[in-house]
């Protein structure tokens, strides 16, 4: 029975079409540095991989952002914890009611990514994500990663 899909059944699906290509990708030698990059833009404009997971244009997980689930949650505690994270790590005296974020590529980023170099280049070059990118990785790409990207003021999983 084919139904229409909402935002809450796209971990699920993208579950089923990643065992879907699993089961062939061993015939045609992919493996996990040449598989194909698939993306999709949800309702709320930010990239969903094939694992479901919410992508800034520099390859964050949205979802696991601790500013982001506070906006998302309506938590106050995990922007206070947001608040520390950027008080002891880098001396920033940001007030709380500004820790808000609705994703990377929604109108409502978080003050600190307002300016974000990596949104600016792929729109400059017309592509999705920097991983879309001729260039990719470059090295200003490549040293905010290492540092940054999935490694700080985020919720493991």
């Amino acid at each position: 029975m084919i139904r229409e899909i909402d935002r809450n059944d796209i971990p699920a699906c993208a579950d089923v079409i990643e065992e879907a290509f699993m089961t062939v990708a061993d015939e045609f030698g992919f493996a996990p540095d040449n598989v194909p990059r698939f993306t999709a833009t949800d309702d709320d404009s930010l990239i969903v991989n094939t694992q479901g997971i919410n992508l800034c244009y520099c390859g964050h997980d949205c979802a696991k952002c601790v500013t982001y689930l506070a906006t998302k949650n309506n938590d106050d505690a995990l922007r206070e914890q947001s608040r520390r994270f950027y008080q002891e790590e880098f001396g920033q005296d940001i007030p709380l009611e500004q820790f808000n974020c609705s994703g990377g590529r929604s109108d409502d980023v978080f003050a600190l990514c307002q300016q974000c170099p990596f949104k600016r280049c792929c729109k400059e070059k017309n592509v999705e994500s920097c991983c879309e990118c001729p260039e990719y990785p470059c090295k200003t790409l490549s040293d905010y990663q290492a540092q940054y990207v999935n490694q700080c003021n985020q919720i493991q999983g």
